[in-house]
């Protein structure tokens, strides 16, 4: 095997990459969803990131600024017949990258409890994420589970901060 295919990375606007724009950020079910529709993806704070290998979209992932150091990641996907090619950890690399460079001091993200996710929940373990409590609006939810790691020092411990809702 020579290694994995080259991949060229996209900043474009998401409205002018009608590829990215066609995945759906949401698995359908009973619970929640919190993944984002194509008009919240085009939001100012939100950084989009597209994999092209060959010309093709391989992968999607978005950032979230939240305030504080603090960002999320969203929306991480790989095409069908790019998985198991490195396209997600070189696609999270790229982002963590980033949001070091942005100043970010740590990154969160929430995906499901359903076996569907175990996948995506060990690949984010295996890239320095540990559970964590609920974080910016989020709130608990059986069918969540809330993972973080911070991005400048790896024996820091892996605590989300917390935001406690509004009283009512």
């Amino acid at each position: 095997m020579n290694g994995p295919p080259a991949t060229r990375w996209s900043k474009a606007p998401i409205s002018t990459r009608p590829t990215c724009a066609r995945w759906s950020p949401n698995t359908g079910g009973p619970w929640p969803t919190h993944g984002l529709d194509i008009d919240a993806l085009r939001q100012p704070a939100i950084r989009v990131r597209c994999a092209l290998i060959d010309g093709k979209l391989a992968g999607i992932a978005a950032l979230v600024d939240l305030g504080a150091g603090h960002a999320e990641l969203k929306s991480m996907r790989t095409a069908a017949g790019h998985g198991r090619r490195g396209v997600a950890s070189r696609l999270l690399d790229r982002l963590l990258a980033e949001a070091r460079t942005a100043g970010f001091d740590r990154v969160s993200l929430e995906t499901g409890t359903e076996p569907y996710y175990a996948a995506a929940r060990a690949f984010y373990r295996r890239h320095g994420f540990a559970e964590c409590t609920p974080f910016a609006a989020y709130q608990l939810d059986p069918a969540s589970v809330f993972l973080t790691r911070s991005l400048h020092d790896d024996t820091a411990p892996n605590e989300c901060i917390h935001q406690p809702p509004a009283a009512e």
